[in-house]
């Protein structure tokens, strides 16, 4: 991850344990729905976006660890 320097991380495939792992690596937040990020709206660093029908599990999980990362 340091060589390419994502500045959006959308996981596809996790579990609980990966997730946790992820979202307190770097900042962290979730959607349940559709998400549309421009260019302007791009965190200055690299954010993970946990998106679909377990994102908001994911999302309270890591709300817990840190503070949620606002996405519009």
């Amino acid at each position: 991850m340091k060589q390419v320097k994502p500045l959006i991380f959308v996981p596809t495939h996790l579990n609980i344990d990966t997730a946790l792992l992820a979202g307190t690596t770097w900042k962290a937040t979730s959607s349940v729905a559709p998400v549309t990020i421009t260019r302007s709206q791009l965190p200055a660093e690299t954010t993970d976006l946990f998106l679909g029908s377990h994102a908001d599990s994911y999302g309270t999980m890591l709300n817990r660890c840190r503070p949620p990362v606002a996405v519009r």
